[in-house]
Formats: structure tokens, C-alpha cells, sequence
């Protein structure tokens, strides 16, 4: 019987679920109560980075407010920027048209960013309950994400990596999951595709994926091909600001950025494994991971496979994991050995832990689940997959891995999607997530001690 079909998770007789508590079982509003603690312990964190971060704007964030100056000033049809696309700095535009360059603006724009990452987690969420039937799988699927500490310091920042995330992983959880009979559903399929790339350039790697996206699921089922294709059209007015400020600006007839961003990450990420940013005083800003096996012949990770296989396959392995271990929670170090480091890398990788885990249960089941549903869910993985593979060959910071986290989150809710384990099966499972936390948690600080400021391993002796 598919999934889908089972009864609702909070049926308290039910099996499965008969490890927990009578008093638990048959209380009707369990849900409501977790449901309600995620919430406070989630705005806690928010509001503990909220005011950490209040202070002054760092790096990037500064950068982004200057052209949000620039379209204040020259209108956004006027200015000229060849790094960044404009929507982003438009949003900062308008909150200091109302708040000025004050702290209240910055947490007006947190609390903005704050609001679409929930609603995002409760479409998320919401999908991971229509694919396993079961309540408990979205409740679960939603606190992984609004209690990861990363992602919700992220969304403090004038920064765009949480926000792009946010509405590729919401493009695809309706272009996949989502009616799409209506045009209305059509456009919130397509539209947040077009937003993510104006705000985040990098999030264009997604847009082929999408349309592929959209051919596989009209293979499987019958849908309003048309209307998604009209959804496509529609979104596409949101580049236009964009190409007109690059014509006219660059003589540069492109939607995107004038200037090629992942030509430098290729030829950096030869050199660096990864990379992030220090602002504590007296150091230098630029963190780079040195990558042992670089070569100074090769100027791209294409040549540097042409020249040697396996230190090309060494270092792209460790560009993936750079992806999914996002180190400090900061996203600018203040502390090259902070007390929160560990316990919000073991919560990441535990989530990481129990993605791999509902994955491999999902393949087990994928025969009671309907054709279409195991289809879109393999695609979800393929699209993973192409964006590893992408960033493989870039120089990674942290914050590149949001996207994935929260297009993997739905895979999470089949990791409990069956809590009757026989005893050796659980010790297995047991195992298997502290060798992953051991075995993660080593190569993260390895590659910090690639840094030459970071010693961890002398620390500990």
C-alpha cells in the first residue's frame, strides 16, 4: 500500500509508534506542543544572532549596501554594479527608504528573511508529509531546519545565500511536488527560480535543472505543460532590469552579472580547498584552506584533471565536503576557536546523517510509493548530485551548502518513517551516525589546520 495511503502519524495506536509513552500517544496535541517549542527555541536563535549582528555591517553585507546606495541614487534603471545582480540590493534600498542606515533597518530585513525561511521550511515541510503520509515527518523535517544554527544566523545578514536558498528549495518542492493545474501554482513553480537567480547569480546553475525538472515529471504524468511553460515566460520580467542595466552599462547583451565570477572560483579552488572570512582585529580578512595537492602549472580544476586524476578526484571530494560542513556558525570567524563550534557541527552532520539514512530508506520503499512520486524523488537526488558536482569545481565557502541542506530536508522525514527496528539493525544505525560524526568531525578540523591559523589538533594536546 503506498504511503501516501497510510493513516495520519498521529494515530496513537498505531505501529511504530508504540516505543513512545501512553500518556504521549494519546495526547491530541503533542504536535501542537513540539510544534510550538521548535518555534521558541527557533526565535531564540534568531534573536541571540540578531543582536550579535546588529552592530556593523562585514564584507559582503558592506558591499551590498553601497549598491543599494547606488540604486538610491541613479535609480534602479540608472546604476551600475558588475559583480552583483539587483535584486538584493533593491530590497536594502527600500528598507532604508523607511528605516534609514540603522540598526532597525538591518532587523527589519532579518526579520523579512527570518519569515520566508520558516515559510519556506513549512512548504518543505509540507512536502515531506504528502510523500511519507505521515504528520510526525513534517514536524521533524521542520525542526531540523528552523533549529539549525547556521541557517538561522544566516538570515541576520545582509547577505544573500540564506534567501536564494530559500526560494530554489521552494521552486522546486512545487515544480515537483505541487499541483501545477493552475496558473497561479504554475508561477510559484517558476517564479521563485527567477528571483533566486537576481538575487544570488550562482543560483542560474539551477535554472537548466529546473526545465529538466519539468520534462521528467510531464514524462510521468500528465500535466498543464503550457501553463508551467507561460509561468517560465512571466518570470523571465524579472531579468529584465538586469539585461538593460548591462546593455547599457557594459554593451554586455546578458540577464545575469557583466563580469565572470566562476572563472576565478575555478582557478582558485586549485589552490584552496575552501575559504571563508576573519574579522578579528588584527588579522587578515582572507581565510584560505590551503589545498596540499594544488599545482601551480594549472591556472582551472580542468586542467589540474587533465594533469592529475586523483589530485583533481582529492580535491573535489574535499570541495563537496566543505559543502556540507559548514565549520563555524558565524558566517564572518570572530573566534578562531568559539565554544558553539562543536555541538552545531554534530546537529548539522546528525541532519546530514539522517538525510543519507531517509534517502536509503526511500530506496527501499520507492516500489509501494507511486511511479511518479519515486521519479520526482530520484530527480531530486540527480539535482543534488549536479549541484555537487558544480561546486566541486568551485572554491567553496559554507554558505554554498544552504541550498542543498534544504533541498535534501524532504529525505529526512523517510528516516523515521518506520521506527520498529530489530535490535541489531538499531545498533547498526547507531553506529553508523557516531563513525560519521568521528569521522566528520576529523576532517573538518584537518582542513582547518590547511588554514595555518587554525590548530585544533595542538589545541586538544
Amino acid at each position: 500500500m503506498p504511503l501516501a495511503d497510510h493513516p495520519s502519524a498521529s494515530e496513537p495506536t498505531r505501529k511504530g509508534y508504540r516505543v513512545l509513552p501512553l500518556s504521549i500517544r494519546t495526547w491530541p496535541h503533542w504536535h501542537v506542543a513540539f510544534y510550538v517549542a521548535v518555534m521558541l527555541g527557533s526565535l531564540g536563535l534568531f534573536l541571540r544572532y540578531l543582536v550579535r549582528n546588529l552592530g556593523a555591517n562585514q564584507g559582503d553585507e558592506a558591499y551590498y549596501v553601497i549598491v543599494a546606495d547606488r540604486i538610491l541614487k541613479g535609480g534602479l534603471f540608472g546604476f551600475r554594479e558588475e559583480l552583483r545582480t539587483y535584486l538584493y540590493p533593491l530590497l536594502l534600498s527600500f528598507a532604508q527608504v523607511l528605516f534609514g542606515k540603522s540598526p532597525v533597518c538591518k532587523a527589519f530585513v532579518g526579520l523579512l528573511q527570518y519569515a520566508v525561511f520558516l515559510y519556506s521550511l513549512r512548504i518543505i515541510a509540507a512536502t515531506a508529509v504528502k510523500l511519507t503520509g505521515r504528520r510526525a515527518a513534517g514536524l521533524l523535517v521542520f525542526a531540523a531546519g528552523a533549529l539549525n544554527p547556521y541557517l538561522v544566523q544566516a538570515t541576520t545578514l545582509f547577505l544573500t545565500d540564506i534567501l536564494a536558498a530559500c526560494l530554489v528549495a521552494c521552486g522546486f518542492a512545487k515544480l515537483l511536488f505541487g499541483n501545477l493545474s493552475a496558473t497561479k501554482d504554475c508561477l510559484s513553480a517558476t517564479l521563485p527560480f527567477a528571483a533566486a537567480v537576481m538575487v544570488r547569480p550562482a543560483s542560474a546553475v539551477f535554472l537548466p535543472i529546473a526545465c529538466l525538472g519539468l520534462a521528467v515529471r510531464r514524462y510521468v504524468e500528465p500535466i498543464h505543460i503550457r501553463k508551467v511553460i507561460l509561468g517560465f515566460v512571466l518570470s523571465s520580467a524579472f531579468f529584465v532590469p538586469q539585461l538593460y542595466m548591462n546593455v547599457t552599462q557594459f554593451k554586455h547583451w546578458t540577464p545575469i552579472i557583466h563580469s565572470s565570477l566562476y572563472r576565478l572560483q575555478t582557478h582558485e579552488a586549485v589552490r584552496c580547498l575552501k575559504y571563508g572570512t576573519v574579522i578579528i582585529p588584527g588579522e587578515m580578512a582572507p581565510l584560505c584552506f590551503t589545498n596540499p595537492l594544488a599545482d601551480k602549472s594549472c591556472d582551472s580544476m580542468g586542467a589540474l584533471a587533465m594533469k592529475s586524476p586523483l589530485a583533481f578526484s582529492v580535491t573535489a571530494a574535499a570541495h563537496v565536503f566543505g559543502v556540507i560542513d559548514w565549520g563555524y556558525v558565524d558566517t564572518y570567524i570572530t573566534n578562531y576557536y568559539p565554544s558553539d563550534r562543536f555541538p552545531a557541527s554534530l546537529l548539522l552532520h546528525t541532519t546530514w546523517f539522517l538525510v543519507a539514512l531517509g534517502f536509503a530508506r526511500f530506496l527501499r520503499q520507492r516500489r509501494i510509493l507511486p511511479a511518479k512520486t519515486s521519479a520526482m524523488l530520484l530527480f531530486l537526488v540527480a539535482a543534488i548530485v549536479l549541484d555537487f558536482g558544480f561546486l566541486a569545481t568551485t572554491q567553496v565557502e559554507s554558505r554554498f551548502g544552504y541550498p542543498v541542506l534544504l533541498m535534501a530536508l524532504p529525505f529526512l522525514g523517510f528516516s523515521f518513517a518506520d521506527l520498529r527496528l530489530a535490535p541489531k539493525a538499531a545498533a547498526g544505525v547507531v553506529v553508523s551516525w557516531l563513525f560519521w560524526l568521528a569521522l566528520s568531525t576529523f576532517l573538518s578540523l584537518w582542513i582547518d589546520g590547511m588554514s595555518g591559523r587554525i590548530h585544533w589538533f595542538a589545541r586538544f594536546t
